[in-house]
Parts: C-alpha cells; sequence; structure tokens
C-alpha cells in the first residue's frame, strides 16, 4: 500500500544525471510558453501603460508637475502594496 507523499519529499533535492536529456512531454513546451507570457506580457503592459501616463503628464502639465505626480503616484502605490501584504500574513 503507498502511503501520501509527504511535503518533505517535494523539498528533498532530485537526483541529476549530467548529460542524459530530460523528455518533453507533447504540449510540454507550449505550456512554458504559455506560463512565461502570463507573467511576463502584464509586466510588460503594465511598464508601458506607466511610461505612457508619465509622458502624458510632462505632456500636458510640464516636467514639474508630472514628476510630482508620478512620485505621489508610487508612494500610494507602495503604501498599497505593503498594507496589502501586512494583511496577508
Amino acid at each position: 500500500m503507498k502511503s501520501k507523499p509527504t511535503l518533505r519529499s517535494f523539498f528533498k533535492k532530485k537526483e541529476v544525471e549530467y548529460g542524459k536529456e530530460t523528455k518533453l512531454e507533447k504540449n510540454d513546451f507550449l505550456a512554458l510558453l504559455i506560463a512565461a507570457a502570463s507573467v511576463f506580457v502584464p509586466i510588460i503592459l503594465g511598464f508601458a501603460i506607466a511610461l505612457g501616463a508619465f509622458i502624458w503628464l510632462f505632456i500636458q502639465f510640464g516636467p514639474a508637475i508630472a514628476l510630482l505626480i508620478s512620485i505621489i503616484v508610487v508612494m500610494v502605490v507602495t503604501f498599497i502594496v505593503k498594507f496589502v501584504k501586512k494583511d496577508e500574513g
């Protein structure tokens, strides 16, 4: 009778045979691409939106106000992230 794997068994270092290729299953590469896209695409879009907002602020209000508004936004977002993390743990 097989017992369930324990949490400790997941953290044990797996033995790696050097020089041996790892065989991927049929759709493993597609799954890796989808996982990478689901992580990096929102980050890239976020940077693009933030840059576009900063450029728009710069054009509309001038450099001093754009920088001031950007600093305030970063401070507010940082406060919100720290507040949410404090509530989780």
